[in-house]
């Protein structure tokens, strides 16, 4: 079933869907998280129904934002909330990211954000139900690729964000030196104080040189399961 929530900022608010796949506070961690200034050119990939532009739009306003969805649905979605919300600077581009580099020129971006999907495809046993198969599971593009076009697309400099399961965190490092990328802020995250690190935010630019900074972890909820003050007070603001 449709419905439209309500973001609680600004008066925006987003539409999904009960039968497709949801955003969940990781999205909300990573529009966050990331930072762009007013004269910045940006791409979501793997945007979904488009809540981390939305947030960015409302926290950084940015020139330009493409959202980048690959699956109809989700995508049919992110126009609906967009037109809504009446945010003229954000594209819905319902296509294949690894397609980009067919209708941009290269290092056309300044920043790139994505909420990739967390889980190889190999070696797990999938579900019946392929929509949500394609958010979860690199079917449809690989981590790999992702930080490959992020690099072509981004100018020297550009910066991107990503969140991810924290047992990919060797890959993302090992892929972002691969493509000319230097780590150079990261954030784990913990789902309550007695739970481990289940998943991290990466900050990394294009041609920079080496230095990370580790940011003290991040903890969303209490022993009870209810978000802690700084985490409500940044859901809010988006």
């Amino acid at each position: 079933m449709l419905r439209l929530d309500d973001l609680k900022i600004e008066n925006k608010k987003i539409y999904q869907d009960d039968e497709l796949y949801n955003f969940s506070t990781d999205a909300c961690l990573l529009a966050n998280f990331a930072a762009c200034r007013k004269t910045d050119v940006v791409f979501d990939f793997c945007s979904g129904c488009g809540v981390v532009g939305i947030l960015m739009a409302i926290k950084n306003h940015y020139k330009k934002m493409y959202l980048v969805e690959i699956q109809n649905s989700l995508a049919s979605l992110a126009k609906k909330s967009v037109e809504y919300n009446k945010l003229e600077n954000i594209e819905v581009l319902n296509q294949k990211v690894q397609d980009l580099l067919l209708s941009f020129n290269h290092e056309c971006a300044d920043v790139v954000v994505c909420n990739p999907p967390y889980r190889l495809a190999e070696n797990h046993k999938l579900g019946g139900n392929e929509h949500f198969n394609i958010c979860n599971y690199e079917i449809c593009i690989s981590l790999e690729e992702i930080i490959e076009t992020a690099s072509k697309l981004l100018k020297f400099g550009g910066k991107l964000y990503m969140i991810n399961d924290v047992n990919r965190l060797e890959d993302t490092i090992l892929l972002l030196n691969k493509f000319n990328f230097k780590a150079k802020v990261l954030n784990f995250v913990q789902p309550k104080f007695a739970k481990p690190v289940n998943v991290f935010l990466i900050e990394a630019v294009k041609g920079a040189k080496s230095g990370l900074k580790v940011l003290p972890t991040l903890i969303l909820n209490d022993d009870n399961g209810n978000y802690l003050p700084h985490i409500k007070k940044g859901k809010n603001e988006g």
